[in-house]
């Protein structure tokens, strides 16, 4: 009874999550719902990409070796960011020329 009840909160929590992402000349900053704000420094950035969401079973947060920590809404297209340290980190994005155009101002 008490795991449906978390569920349930859980669930909603979701459904009214959002994914924020901005950007500037030094990071690139994203926030998901109620997880703290995080920061990819631009100068540690190795390669971007862009994926379509497809291949991930749903939204939510997801983590796996290929991806990485993956951060995924209701959007076609992901950005996927490889750091100099080899961690990997994928975001949803809604327009992916804007980010694109974004990106090459950047590096």
């Amino acid at each position: 009874m008490y795991w449906s009840i978390l569920l349930v909160i859980l669930g909603l929590i979701l459904i009214f999550s959002n994914l924020t992402i901005k950007g500037n000349a030094q990071t690139i900053t994203y926030k998901f719902s109620f997880l703290p704000r995080r920061q990819i420094l631009i100068k540690e950035i190795e390669n971007i990409e862009f994926t379509n969401t497809s291949q991930f079973l749903g939204v939510g947060i997801n983590f796996s070796k290929k991806y990485g920590f993956s951060v995924i809404t209701e959007t076609n297209i992901a950005v996927c960011i490889t750091m100099k340290d080899g961690k990997k980190i994928t975001l949803s994005i809604t327009d992916e020329f804007l980010f694109n155009e974004y990106i090459k101002e950047v590096l």
